[in-house]
């Protein structure tokens, strides 16, 4: 690898002592970067630090396990009110993944059972992709990829297990479902008792048939429990958490630090491949931007391949700097940001993404929104006017209402 001299993080940007020293806690280091990681928590830890900042920042990015597994090491620098933050935090999240592994694995273990290729994405089985450790990362729901035929079956499936279909709050009519299924990538379930989220997808946001298509033709088998399930390769692995988290400005560093483990790995994957799939899939911007952002929260060094593709896209560096600054928003004011036109903020960025995508397929998910379906009743031969409804039904909810 040679440094071409890539975009430095602007000077606006630079994070605080609490945030450096969060984000290099916030993924487990191959060995050959441990002594570099111990220099410098040891020399980060020398001087005064706001732990109470610290476990704010931490919990707000969803990384307390990581932290807490990484600082427990150096309690003679670290005081005991931090790690017993962290480690109570860690409790939670470990007692909250174990239930939600025993689910997953009964879930797709019916699936399983009636043929249906179910992969689990994100969650306590990326954790253990990741890192051999269901628990290590923190999650608060299920996320499940079906083939779009068996949506149907896998819907009875969830139902007959206890689980609510979210949307609507009630039953959909066929133009509803038919609705959803084309511009939108997944039901949200709550199960009646336990209250377990469950997200169905059929596609991957604004992933085309045929992209999906070259997803599916490309998974792998893995035992998991006892389970043959279906799964990505590292090279697909890596390019689907990338458009994840690139897609919501990469504002929570969970995502972030899920994704360094596989840009630094030297062993796991083939950079030629993943550019090829990138082009493939029109993941390139995409890939481009994830691995600068990468390189500036985790100095991560980066292949000459990589380089030369964010040196060639003019745009990378100010995806960047828009993502760094999502990055240390607090909780309040991602809240705040999420009730301005978020689904319009989104399909714009997703545009901006993925540049060879047409504007109807980027916003075709702004065109109609269920909450308008519960605001105002209409019947079947009448669902057209939804679409000019649209914009006056937005303005209620959320300036009037």
């Amino acid at each position: 690898m040679t440094e071409m001299g890539l975009p430095a993080m602007p000077v606006q940007g630079k994070f605080s002592k609490e945030f450096a020293l969060m984000a290099s806690c916030s993924w487990l280091v191959p060995e050959y970067l441990e002594p570099e990681q111990r220099k410098y928590i040891t020399e980060a830890c020398s001087t005064p630090v706001d732990w109470d900042s610290y476990t704010k920042l931490a919990q707000r990015h969803g990384v307390t396990v990581i932290a807490y597994k990484v600082l427990k090491q150096y309690a003679d620098v670290v005081p005991d009110s931090a790690l017993k933050v962290l480690q109570q935090s860690n409790s939670n999240s470990r007692r909250h993944a174990l239930f939600q592994t025993a689910e997953l694995v009964k879930l797709l273990g019916i699936f399983v059972g009636r043929g249906i290729e179910a992969i689990p994405l994100k969650g306590v089985y990326l954790a253990h992709q990741l890192y051999s450790d269901f628990a290590v990362r923190t999650s608060g729901d299920l996320d499940i990829l079906v083939r779009p035929d068996n949506v149907e079956t896998a819907e009875q499936i969830l139902e007959s297990n206890g689980y609510v279909c979210e949307i609507a709050g009630s039953s959909l009519t066929i133009l509803q479902k038919r609705y959803l299924r084309t511009h939108i990538h997944h039901y949200v379930f709550v199960h009646s008792e336990s209250g377990l989220h469950v997200e169905l997808h059929w596609s991957l946001g604004s992933w085309s048939e045929q992209q999906m298509e070259i997803l599916w033709e490309n998974i792998t088998i893995q035992t998991w429990h006892n389970l043959q399930i279906p799964t990505f390769s590292y090279e697909y692995l890596l390019l689907v958490l990338c458009d994840h988290g690139a897609k919501h400005e990469w504002q929570c560093l969970k995502w972030l630090s899920d994704v360094a483990p596989l840009f630094e790995s030297k062993d796991n994957i083939n950079w030629d491949n993943v550019l090829t799939l990138a082009r493939q899939l029109d993941l390139e911007r995409v890939l481009a931007h994830s691995a600068l952002m990468v390189h500036w929260v985790y100095g991560i060094s980066l292949p000459d391949l990589l380089q030369k593709l964010i040196l060639k896209d003019n745009q990378v560096s100010g995806l960047c700097e828009s993502s760094i600054a999502a990055l240390m928003m607090d909780g309040k004011a991602i809240l705040e940001a999420g009730k301005n036109a978020r689904s319009l903020r989104l399909a714009w960025r997703t545009k901006k993404l993925r540049p060879s995508m047409s504007y109807l397929t980027a916003f075709r998910s702004t065109f109609v929104s269920p909450c308008d379906w519960d605001l105002v009743k209409l019947p079947p031969f009448l669902f057209w006017l939804y679409y000019p409804l649209r914009p006056l039904l937005w303005f209620y909810r959320h300036y009037l209402k």
